[in-house]
C-alpha cells in the first residue's frame, strides 16, 4: 500500500470481493448470474482480466456477459466513460445507462474494462473511491446488480 494510507478498509482484494458478494445477497434479486472476481495483472496491462476472460469464455461468453471493473484510486468514485492507456475506447453505452441511477461523475482513465472490450465483452469501468471506502462495497454491489439487468 501507499504510505499513510491503507487499502480500502485495510482489506485484501479477496476480502473485499467477499463483502461485495454479501452485499449483493441483501439487494433485490438479480436477473441472471453475477460473478465477482479479483484479478491481478498490473495497472499498465490489465492482463489478469484478459486471462480470466480467455479461460472462462465458454461460461462467460461476450454475448451474455456484462463486465464492471473497479480501479482503486484516490478521489471520489467515478464512472470511466472513455478509457485506455494509449487508444481510449468508449464504455458500453448500455452499461453506462444502466449505471445511471448510481449518479457517479464521469471521467477518463485506465481500467480493465478497456481490455475486456478489446476482447469483445460489454464493459464499463469504475475508478477511485479510496476517499470514501465505506461506500465502495455498496456501490460495487449495486453496479453489478444494475449491469446484470442491462439490455
Amino acid at each position: 500500500g501507499r504510505r499513510g494510507r491503507s487499502q480500502p478498509d485495510a482489506e485484501s482484494g479477496v476480502r473485499l470481493a467477499e463483502r461485495v458478494i454479501a452485499a449483493l445477497q441483501t439487494e433485490p434479486a438479480v436477473c441472471g448470474r453475477v460473478a465477482v472476481a479479483t484479478v491481478g495483472g498490473g495497472f499498465l496491462f490489465h492482463d489478469g482480466i484478459a486471462v480470466l476472460l480467455a479461460n472462462q469464455r465458454p461460461r462467460l461468453g461476450p454475448s451474455t456477459t456484462r463486465i464492471v471493473t473497479w480501479q482503486p484510486a484516490d478521489g471520489a468514485l467515478r464512472l470511466v466513460d472513455r478509457d485506455g492507456r494509449m487508444l481510449r475506447s468508449a464504455a458500453d453505452r448500455g452499461l453506462v445507462e444502466a449505471l445511471a441511477p448510481l449518479e457517479l461523475p464521469t471521467t477518463t482513465g485506465v481500467t480493465a474494462a478497456a481490455r475486456a472490450r478489446s476482447g469483445g465483452w460489454r464493459s464499463v469501468g469504475l475508478q477511485g473511491g479510496l476517499d470514501d471506502p465505506a461506500r465502495i462495497v455498496k456501490t460495487l454491489a449495486e453496479a453489478a446488480r444494475l449491469a446484470a439487468g442491462a439490455e
